[in-house]
């Protein structure tokens, strides 16, 4: 097999896996309005469906990073995509709230053992010219999962009329997946890493220098805390991803809620109107990172083109019922067309302090994130009951310009590799 053959196959298993991962764990966004009315939970109860997962996944990203450092980042890909799949086929025969609540913590856990190696893979398998494009590949994902989780469940639901058939089939595509991991994924081999070398030799006068590949086998826990705290541009990657996360898990999770109570739209439908936002992320997100790498700055290509997106985030308890689609297809093209941008700044920053452990701070950005899901989901929790449904999105805008503010302090990632 070629190597142009290789790299292709080995994206498209990161694609496919990162997709089950989103997939999975968007599966309570359409269930939700059903498990509230089957176990008469409150919105806080709802709440805490959408951050136990979250909170597990951010306990299980550090561990993860560094052990996929160390011994395989392709590993933990194949690891993490089996234990989401089994856990969310064994969520379709709970009977309680808690035991549901345990294996969504379960599905934390899988999809933290993932997401960082699989952002890393890319970064490992693509030199930084062309990276921005196969951030944007990847970037789909965080649209294609929960769209598709959205539109299988109101596929679902529309048929069977319960939410366990959502969680049911689920297995298929994950038994699929970790047959091509095992096939096809694997961390570059001496001759890859050659190649990709050669690629960035090539790149490097134009671009700046980017991350070598090597893992951190070596590299001392000492190194690893020091590099995770020492550096000023990683706390500020780890607050921008808390404020994104919290307001995106606001909007994934409730936004169907919000529609049946709040507006009295079918369950159904308002599952279909949640989609617009995603609809138009699956077209925008190649194009943005690609438009990312020509554009240079992708600090102010993510800050300028956010911006609106959560402007609408803020008018969405006010937006007539007929007009909320088509106003969520105008923040997707915002929101996802930056997303391949973020993606690569994220990888870039972590590669200038240290290349090997670009898994490990990936990952701890991540548990930022998460932690900012999990604020995000229990403040919203929090409001929805007490100031109505409605309110919680005057916050995930507020949360949103946080955001933008912080990717001020972000460094150009274009500059020279600084040192551990």
């Amino acid at each position: 097999m070629n190597f142009k053959t290789k790299r292709i196959l080995v994206l498209l298993v990161i694609v496919l896996a990162y997709w089950i991962s989103f997939f999975n764990r968007s599966l309570t966004t359409p269930t939700l309005p059903l498990l509230i009315k089957d176990w008469g939970m409150t919105m806080a109860g709802a709440g805490a469906i959408a951050s136990i997962m979250l909170f597990t996944y951010s306990l299980g990203h550090i561990p993860f990073g560094i052990l996929a450092d160390k011994f395989g980042r392709s590993k933990f890909m194949l690891l993490g995509t089996a234990v989401v799949g089994v856990a969310n086929f064994l969520m379709s025969l709970t009977t309680s709230f808690s035991s549901f609540l345990g294996l969504r913590a379960f599905v934390g856990l899988g999809a933290a053992a993932n997401h960082a190696p699989l952002m890393a893979m890319v970064t490992d398998w693509f030199p930084a010219k062309r990276r921005g494009l196969a951030m944007g590949v990847l970037a789909i994902v965080s649209t294609a999962g929960p769209l598709t989780a959205l539109l299988w469940g109101q596929f679902a639901i529309g048929k069977w009329g319960g939410w366990q058939p959502v969680y049911a089939y689920t297995i298929v595509p994950a038994v699929v997946i970790v047959v091509l991991a095992l096939l096809f994924a694997k961390d570059p081999n001496a001759e890859d890493k050659k190649r990709i070398h050669e690629e960035e030799l090539q790149d490097e006068k134009e671009y700046g220098v980017s991350p070598k590949i090597e893992q951190s086998h070596h590299v001392p826990w000492t190194t690893i805390l020091k590099t995770s705290i020492a550096h000023k541009e990683l706390w500020v990657l780890y607050i921008s991803w808390f404020f994104i996360m919290s307001e995106f898990t606001i909007l994934l999770h409730f936004l169907p809620t919000m529609l049946v109570k709040l507006r009295g739209v079918p369950v159904t439908d308002a599952i279909f109107m949640t989609t617009g936002w995603l609809w138009t992320g699956l077209v925008v997100s190649i194009l943005g990172g690609w438009l990312s790498d020509r554009f240079k700055s992708r600090k102010w290509f993510t800050f300028f083109g956010v911006i609106p997106a959560h402007i609408i985030v803020m008018a969405i308890p006010f937006i007539p019922v007929s007009m909320i689609f088509p106003m969520l297809c105008v923040m997707g093209v915002f929101w996802f067309g930056t997303s391949g941008a973020y993606y690569t700044l994220s990888a870039d920053v972590c590669g200038r302090a240290n290349p090997a452990l670009m898994a490990t701070l990936l990952g701890i950005s991540i548990v930022f994130a998460d932690l900012g899901g999990v604020f995000g989901a229990q403040i919203s929790g929090y409001l929805g009951d007490k100031l109505g449904v409605g309110s919680m999105f005057w916050v995930a805008g507020i949360i949103g310009i946080l955001f933008c503010l912080s990717l001020l302090f972000l460094p150009e990632t274009a500059k020279k590799s600084a040192k551990a």
